[in-house]
């Protein structure tokens, strides 16, 4: 049995694509580089997918397939 504790540090921020298939940058207040994100709500049919912009301790780059918003939670 493991005694290690893992505390999940996640930041939710919901985002607006306005062209498919270009990098949008997203500010957050995570204070480290996200190990990963998923996709919790959208509000139309589009996959979203990490961008070509490295992932900073404030931004993340993301696309998507289509203009559209959707709520993400990042970790």
């Amino acid at each position: 049995m493991s005694t290690k504790q893992n505390h999940l540090n996640t930041h939710y921020l919901t985002v607006t694509f306005t062209a498919a298939g270009a990098d949008t940058s997203f500010t957050h207040d995570l204070g480290r580089i996200p190990v990963d994100g998923f996709v919790r709500l959208t509000q139309s049919n589009i996959s979203i997918y990490r961008g070509s912009v490295a992932w900073t301790s404030t931004t993340i780059s993301l696309r998507a397939s289509a203009t559209g918003s959707a709520r993400l939670a990042i970790f």
